[in-house]
């Protein structure tokens, strides 16, 4: 997984910090998180779907709907455990959402997008006859479908906009 797909997923939560955590200098901040987490990703699927896609035939695709609780709870965290947290709380979440972060890029939670869910993408894990993908896609495909995509980011990621 990529860092970029992380950000994103997290971008939503900044928001929900924003609205439940008083102090105006804390709400700037989580302002600027959001757009530094949801920029990235804006920017590559507005990006990759300018570009031209190929054919790729999905062998096997996971969309890891099983993921989706967990994930869940990672976002509760935060506000489960105080109003408006201290310093040290905020470095404490800091901490957590990066080793969150770590995870994520070396594991399969990258299946779980809050914030593409919003745009209304899915995400699976797909492979085809190029490799082994992350599917940024509108529609999920089935086995043995072929599909118009384009290569995301270093390769890793295909964006599928047609059904």
């Amino acid at each position: 997984m990529d860092w970029s797909l992380f950000l994103s997923a997290y971008a939503p939560m900044f928001v929900i910090a924003a609205v439940k955590w008083e102090g105006t200098p804390l709400k700037i901040a989580l302002a600027v998180a959001f757009v530094v987490a949801a920029a990235p990703m804006t920017a590559i699927l507005f990006l990759g779907s300018r570009q031209t896609a190929g054919d790729f035939a999905v062998k096997t695709i996971d969309a890891g709907a099983d993921l989706n609780a967990g994930f869940l709870a990672t976002y509760l965290l935060p506000f489960l455990t105080t109003d408006t947290p201290s310093r040290n709380s905020l470095i404490a979440y800091g901490i957590f959402v990066w080793i969150v972060g770590v995870i994520f890029t070396r594991g399969s939670l990258g299946r779980v997008n809050p914030l593409l869910y919003i745009l209304g993408f899915d995400i699976a894990d797909v492979t085809t006859s190029e490799g082994a993908f992350s599917l940024v896609t509108r529609h999920l495909p089935a086995p043995g479908e072929t599909i118009k995509a384009t290569r995301l980011l270093r390769g890793n990621i295909l964006l599928h906009l047609t059904a």
